[in-house]
């Protein structure tokens, strides 16, 4: 409160002054240096460039986090749609197929043990798989 006290006081003065007609010499203005918007600029560009360079690596490296020691453990997910997913946890010794939706989460099948083992392709077999065989041989051969 003393502090505003002692400010206006000069307030006044300069508002006395401003209407005596007195006003404070002006300068005029001098043109700024094309090196000076150039290092702005630059360094504006550097600091941009050094920001994208921090999300890129944050985003391409969080994923290598080592194994959950005693905790859970994402083995393998399946988008299924834009929102929709399956994730197959790992929690101790007991697997958890999870269904994830908009609306919650739900699990789908729990067992013991280890994982069955995931093939990257089934064998098909029946009259498509056989069609499609006799025309991968014909077209080899021709």
């Amino acid at each position: 409160m003393k502090a505003i006290a002692a400010i206006i006081p000069s307030l006044v003065a300069l508002g006395a002054r401003a209407t005596e007609g007195e006003t404070p010499a002006a300068s005029p203005l001098e043109p700024v240096p094309y090196g000076d918007i150039t290092g702005v600029i630059a360094a504006l560009c550097l600091v941009l460039a050094l920001l994208f360079a921090a999300a890129w690596l944050v985003r391409r490296f969080s994923g290598l986090r080592g194994p959950a020691r005693g905790g859970i453990q994402l083995v393998a997910q399946l988008p299924l749609g834009v929102r929709e997913k399956v994730l197959l946890l790992r929690v101790g010794e007991e697997n958890v197929l999870v269904g994830c939706t908009q609306s919650g989460i739900r699990p789908l099948h729990v067992w013991q043990g280890p994982c069955p083992e995931m093939e990257p392709s089934a064998v098909v077999s029946g009259p498509f798989a056989e069609q499609m065989q006799k025309l991968l041989k014909r077209g080899a051969g021709a």
